[in-house]
Order: C-alpha cells, then structure tokens, then sequence
C-alpha cells in the first residue's frame, strides 16, 4: 500500500502550491479559498516561501504570497 501524503503538511503544500516557475496549482487552491475569480488575478508573487516561527512550538508559515488584481487592488 502507498504512503499518502497529508496535503496540510507544511513541506508537502510547498512542494504543491510554492512553485515559482508553476503557478496553475496555487492559483486554482486560491479560487477554491478566496471570493475572487482566477482570471481576474493579474499577479501571484510568493514573496517569503519561509516565515519563521514567533514562539517556541508555533508552526513555521510556509507561503507568503502577493496577489494583484487587474484593477490593481
């Protein structure tokens, strides 16, 4: 049996979403998340693919990302 591995995984949703050269992942799980259509986005910049955490036993934020629309909001 294969080993399945869990999507909420901080490595595993980088290796799925935080790929510069491959964006189409991470703007369709941004669709499912947020009230805004894909095609209105106009860039998806990850700015800090690694946020440290603050205190001892916080979880290390994988993604920081930038969105920017066609209208520039």
């Amino acid at each position: 049996m294969a080993n399945i591995l869990p999507p909420k995984s901080d490595e595993v949703f980088k290796m799925l979403f935080g790929d510069e050269q491959d964006k189409d992942p991470l703007t369709g799980f941004l669709e499912a998340v947020l009230p805004l259509p894909g095609d209105d986005y106009d860039e998806i910049t990850i700015m800090n693919p690694f946020l440290p955490s603050k205190a001892l036993g916080d979880k290390i934020g994988i993604l920081y990302l930038g969105v920017r629309t066609k209208t520039g909001k």
